[in-house]
């Protein structure tokens, strides 16, 4: 009987290691997002150049986690997470002793991204190999829930540690975790691989993989500045202007990348018709449960990722609020995904995982309806708080939503594609986040300067009887931070206004991208119950 609980309690320390290694990866970006005027000023550096190192850390781990996952495979998945948490120690610690940005952006962006790659796919895989029924799926539920409140508090412990000491201890604090992570690293069990039957390694499959996410995600970061079809300013490299038939170098990036892709297919096909080891196997779409199932995840990361993305950004600029401030008004969030995550394992038994699945799409919908409401009124009685019950709806649906989306996905792949299955769903993670923001960021800040430009028109409050509304959009593009620096109270009130708008529009996209997740959950995710 003894010997029976403390193999359970054992059983569970596995969930705390991988946590705290999930904790660490997940608060990485969304901590820093409060700290990037910190780091600007230490570094002696430009906010674009410290975004485009946090960009560089999305398409570092987005490209390489295809072949993490099958590292995996070769040398087992807790050898894989153990020297994935050495080699993130390494980046973190470099990152937090920089002393400029090329060294932040090896720390960070490089090495922590292929750490990340080589990690995160092994923690689904340990989490699936050692837990079973539903202890499999309350574990997942628990990493769930420790990704999505990582991502949630990480602008509150971001903005505490900036503020009270410095953005190289969020750094620092990741390393100790790190380190406390592998020294307990022992309770996983060790994977049997017999030498014999190792698989090996499709490096071609790699390349063309890597570089078609690549191009992908970097031609949707880089929309917003470059257009999305048609060129909005020329890529200039050395000095010299590139003109490409007046098409915008991301769209020609994402077309490239999407053809990379494709002959990638052609090439695994190839592959697998001479017997010979692939990166992945393209058959695993083919099931019925596992390809929907991450379809819909894909939208509810967009939905997520966008919320988290244009509301501090909007609490940030429009309220005037700081990192703290902005962190405590998206508290009820956070606890509404914790309450979701930690109880969805007592429903899903009881009724079928799809039914959950559209419950949670709705309950996102309701709350990014109830989000917009806010920006139907006076704008000027808007506050954090005036959010709480949408966040909460949201919250609760995104916690659902996850949960059942990651069990049912990983739990109906076949066990020796499990490692190829979660690299899969954490490489749509990665293009739901940066491919939501692209287009959520570039809706909202469009927006923003048509409707101060309109603003600005319509008030007279400015002399601009010489100048379209285009002429001054243009203008205000390009000196935006100096105007917030000199606004008059009408013009900041014209820009606090122009923003709420933005907001509404911003809403009507969140509510398309779950339009189209809870489409796909009613239509094509069959009606079956969790593998024990």
């Amino acid at each position: 009987m003894e010997e029976s609980i403390e193999k359970t309690k054992g059983k569970w320390n596995i969930l705390l290691v991988i946590s705290m290694a999930t904790f660490v990866m997940v608060i990485d970006t969304t901590a820093m997002n409060v700290s990037i005027a910190n780091i600007v000023q230490d570094l002696n550096t430009t906010v674009s150049t410290v975004k485009g190192v946090m960009s560089l850390y999305t398409l570092v781990m987005a490209s390489c986690m295809l072949l993490g996952a099958k590292l995996s495979d070769v040398i087992g998945k807790k050898h894989a997470f153990k020297y994935g948490l050495l080699i993130y120690t390494v980046g973190t610690l470099i990152a937090a002793f920089s002393v400029n940005v090329a060294m932040l952006a090896i720390g960070w962006s490089v090495i922590e991204g292929m750490a990340a790659a080589l990690m995160m796919p092994a923690v689904l895989s340990i989490l699936i190999s050692n837990y079973e029924g539903r202890d499999r799926a309350k574990a997942m539920s628990i990493y769930t829930t420790v990704a999505a409140v990582a991502l949630a508090a990480g602008p509150i412990i971001g903005g505490a540690v900036t503020t009270y000491l410095s953005w190289r201890f969020i750094f620092a604090g990741e390393a100790i975790i790190a380190i406390t992570a592998f020294v307990f690293s022992g309770v996983i069990p060790k994977d049997c691989i017999i030498k014999e039957n190792r698989p090996k390694i499709d490096f071609v499959g790699f390349l063309f993989s890597a570089s078609g996410l690549f191009l992908i995600i970097l031609g949707l970061l880089t929309a917003q500045t470059y257009g999305w079809f048609y060129a909005k300013q020329p890529l200039v490299i050395g000095g010299v202007t590139l003109s490409l038939f007046g098409l915008s170098i991301s769209f020609l990036m994402i077309v490239l990348g999407i053809a990379f892709l494709f002959i990638l297919l052609i090439w695994l096909k190839k592959r697998i018709e001479k017997d010979k080891p692939v990166l992945f196997h393209p058959k695993i779409f083919s099931n019925r449960v596992f390809s929907p199932a991450i379809s819909v995840y894909l939208f509810v990361q967009m939905t997520f990722a966008g919320i988290m993305f244009c509301m501090p950004v909007f609490m940030l600029n429009a309220l005037g609020y700081d990192a703290l401030e902005t962190g405590l008004s998206l508290m009820p969030l956070s606890i509404a995904l914790l309450i979701a995550s930690l109880f969805i394992t007592r429903l899903v038994y009881h009724f079928s995982p799809k039914i959950m699945l559209v419950i949670g799409l709705i309950s996102m919908l309701i709350g990014i309806t109830l989000m917009r409401a806010q920006f139907w009124g006076d704008f000027i009685d808007i506050s954090g708080s005036s959010f709480r019950f949408a966040f909460l709806f949201i919250g609760l649906g995104v916690g659902t939503a996850f949960s059942v989306a990651y069990n049912l996905a990983l739990s109906n792949v076949n066990k020796e594609w499990k490692n190829e299955g979660s690299g899969l769903l954490l490489t749509f993670q990665n293009l739901g986040a940066s491919s939501s923001i692209a287009i959520l960021g570039t809706v909202m800040f469009a927006s923003v300067f048509s409707n101060i430009a309109q603003g600005i028109l319509d008030s007279g409050v400015l002399n601009t009887t010489d100048m379209t509304k285009n002429q001054i959009e243009e203008l205000l593009i390009q000196n935006f931070e100096t105007f917030k620096g000199v606004a008059s109270p009408e013009l900041q009130s014209i820009a606090t206004n122009a923003m709420s708008m933005s907001m509404d529009l911003v809403g009507i996209v969140l509510s398309v991208i779950v339009s189209i997740g809870l489409i796909l959950a009613v239509f094509l995710v069959p009606n079956v119950k969790l593998k024990e």
